[in-house]
């Protein structure tokens, strides 16, 4: 008897070790290489900040400023005056809650297919869609009333599903993220709380990347050099393991908010472009095949061969150009090499 008792610890342990094997994926890091961005010479009236975001589909550069401008809260710089000097940015949301109009950009998305981008506004409780031809989409398929709650600063949108953050550490919440499925409008709340509401370090709890895949998203939170892979039924299929992520204490409460703890951000774009995801860490580029998760390539981006760098803070890549915000407010370009996906 003590036998079969020793017999079946031994199999629910091994069980239970591949059960970790599957779930888990450590991402290799190979050389990375080098490659010279193109700073864009363009006309713009107002700083592009830290604060400001980007995103990118074929018809051009979608920036998002930090604060209004002239009434405007999107502008677009067109793809075909990439090569140009000089070129001007074009206004293409105007602030309001009109038709094809926001209130402040809080938030931006691009869909798993690159095509469509979205932008949402919690003032305007509204998102608008851009497509391929630069032309926006105010449609009710991103309305949904659950995809409203949006409070924070990121989502995500794949095929028909939004994963929206539903956890503020203000407030208690049973889950951190909800799934909102447009094609039959249902949601799911999932993904317990790492930290449980009301206590420290809440921060771990904050989503910091969040980008589409074919068959659902990838996340990343505050403190981790990892990243989750999240089906559309709200399943944690995968973690994939960068380096070593900060680790989370035992939780414990302050008496005044100020004193609650700080946490880096490490991983901080996901994008998904023709069949890899490009993860942005440690001022690399990582670029992964998809689904088998290896490293096909990381990009260091630099301004000038002949010193460091400024940190690359955002990227967004199309069809044939990534383009990259480096420092506190300049913006490149790089021209896509087909290698680096193979």
């Amino acid at each position: 008897m003590r036998y079969y008792i020793f017999f079946l610890f031994f199999l629910v342990v091994l069980a239970c070790q591949k059960s970790n094997d599957i779930n888990s994926f450590d991402v290799s890091k190979s050389k990375a290489t080098t490659v010279i961005a193109n700073k864009m010479d363009i006309n713009y009236s107002f700083f592009i900040s830290l604060y400001s975001f980007i995103q990118a589909n074929n018809s051009g550069l979608y920036i998002t400023p930090s604060n209004v401008i002239n009434d405007t809260v999107l502008y677009k710089y067109p793809k075909e005056a990439l090569n140009k000097c000089c070129g001007d940015l074009e206004g293409i949301i105007r602030e309001g809650r009109g038709p094809n109009e926001l209130s402040q950009i809080f938030a931006s998305s691009k869909s798993v297919t690159g095509d469509t981008l979205l932008f949402y506004s919690p003032n305007s409780a509204k998102y608008l869609g851009i497509n391929n031809d630069g032309v926006v989409i105010d449609s009710l398929e991103f309305q949904n009333s659950k995809t409203l709650m949006n409070t924070g600063n990121s989502f995500s949108y794949s095929k028909g599903y939004f994963l929206i953050p539903s956890f503020n550490r203000f407030f208690s919440s049973k889950n951190l993220f909800s799934i909102i499925n447009t094609n039959n409008n249902t949601s799911k709340d999932i993904f317990e709380p790492r930290v449980p509401p009301g206590y420290e370090p809440a921060i771990r709890n904050q989503v910091v990347a969040m980008g589409a895949l074919p068959n659902g998203f990838a996340v990343s939170f505050v403190g981790d050099r990892k990243i989750y892979i999240i089906g559309f039924n709200g399943e944690v299929k995968k973690q994939l393991i960068f380096g070593e992520s900060e680790p989370i204490p035992e939780p414990f409460k302050v008496k005044n908010p100020k004193q609650a703890p700080s946490s880096k951000p490490y991983i901080t774009k996901i994008e998904f472009y023709k069949g890899h995801i490009l993860v942005l860490m440690d001022n690399l580029i990582w670029i992964l095949d998809y689904p088998s998760y290896q490293t096909n390539n990381l990009l260091k981006i630099l301004r000038d061969p002949k010193e460091n760098s400024a940190p690359v803070i955002d990227f967004s890549i199309t069809e044939d150009v990534i383009y990259v915000r480096m420092g506190r407010g300049g913006l490149h370009s790089v021209k896509t090499n087909p290698n680096w996906f193979k």
